[in-house]
C-alpha cells in the first residue's frame, strides 16, 4: 500500500510544480515588462525637452513591441516547462510559415512604416493631420495602425504602410490666408493702405497672432471684383479664429472709409 501511494504521489508533485513554474513564468515576466515600461518612460520623459506628444506616442509604441515580445517570452517558457520545445514547433511549422510570411508581408510594411513615422517626427499624438482625404486629430499611432478622430466624431484607422502623404497641420505655427475684395472702380492702393494700418493694430489685441499680417496685393481681378490677399502667421490651432477677427475687422474699416461693396459684372447677352 505504500508504494501505490507512493505512486500516485508523483504525478500530483509534478503537477503543483509545473503549476508553481508557470505562474513564476508569468509574474516575472509581468514585472520585468512593467519595470522596462516605466524605465522608458523615464528616459523619454528626461530627453523630451518638452514634446510631451511625441513622447507619449513614442511609449505607446514601444509599449505595444515589447508587449508582443513578452507574450512569445511566456509562450515559450511555458512550453518549456512541459517538455515541449519551440524549436520544435517553428521546425514542424516551416512550410506553412512560407505562406504565412507572404501574407506577413503588408504587416511587416505596416509595423517599419510606422517605426518611420515615429523617428522622423511626421506627427504626434493630438497632431491636426491629414492623411489622404481623412482629416482629423491623431489619437494613437499603434505598431500597426494610426487612428484618427475626424471634425465628425468618426474614427478612421488607416494602415500604416499605406500613408503615402501627410499634411500636418500642428508643426510650428499655422498662417491664416485672408482674400478681401474691392470693387474694381476703388482706389487699390488706398485699399491696401488701409488695411494695412489696421492689420498692424489687430495683433496688439490677439496674442495668438505672432507677427503683424503681410499684405500680398493684389492676387487676382475678375468680373469687377479685385482680391486683396493678406496672410497672417499665428498659433497652431488659431489659424480660422484669426481669418474671422481679421475679415471682421478689415470689412468695418473699409466701409468706414467709404468703399463700397464688391459686386460681379452680369454680362448680358444683346440679341435682336
Amino acid at each position: 500500500m505504500p508504494g501505490s501511494i507512493n505512486h500516485f504521489e508523483i504525478p500530483y508533485n509534478e503537477i503543483f510544480s509545473g503549476a508553481l513554474q508557470i505562474i513564476l513564468i508569468i509574474i516575472a515576466n509581468f514585472l520585468l515588462y512593467k519595470f522596462l515600461i516605466f524605465l522608458i518612460k523615464k528616459l523619454l520623459a528626461k530627453g523630451s525637452d518638452g514634446k510631451h506628444t511625441r513622447s507619449e506616442t513614442l511609449i505607446t509604441l514601444i509599449a505595444s513591441t515589447i508587449k508582443y515580445i513578452f507574450y512569445f517570452a511566456v509562450f515559450s517558457q511555458i512550453l518549456d516547462v512541459f517538455g515541449v520545445s519551440i524549436m520544435s514547433i517553428l521546425a514542424v511549422a516551416g512550410v506553412s510559415s512560407i505562406a504565412i510570411g507572404f501574407g506577413a508581408q503588408s504587416l511587416v510594411r505596416d509595423v517599419i512604416s510606422g517605426i518611420f513615422i515615429l523617428f522622423e517626427d511626421q506627427f504626434n499624438i493630438g497632431d491636426i493631420v491629414s492623411i489622404d482625404d481623412k482629416t482629423g486629430t491623431v489619437e494613437t499611432i499603434g505598431i500597426r495602425i494610426t487612428r484618427l478622430r475626424g471634425l465628425d466624431g468618426f474614427v478612421h484607422i488607416i494602415p500604416n504602410g499605406e500613408i503615402k502623404v501627410v499634411t500636418n497641420m500642428t508643426k510650428e505655427y499655422a498662417c491664416a490666408i485672408i482674400d478681401m475684395q474691392i470693387c474694381y472702380s476703388d482706389n487699390t492702393d488706398r485699399a491696401i493702405e488701409i488695411i494695412k494700418n489696421e492689420t498692424e493694430k489687430i495683433i496688439e489685441h490677439f496674442s495668438f497672432i505672432l507677427e503683424p499680417p503681410n499684405i500680398l496685393g493684389v492676387v487676382s481681378m475678375d468680373e469687377g471684383i479685385v482680391i486683396i490677399r493678406i496672410v497672417a502667421k499665428c498659433e497652431i490651432g488659431k489659424n480660422f479664429e484669426a481669418e474671422r477677427e481679421l475679415r471682421r475687422v478689415i470689412k468695418r474699416r473699409l466701409e468706414n472709409e467709404g468703399f463700397s461693396p464688391p459686386y460681379k459684372k452680369i454680362a448680358l447677352d444683346k440679341t435682336i
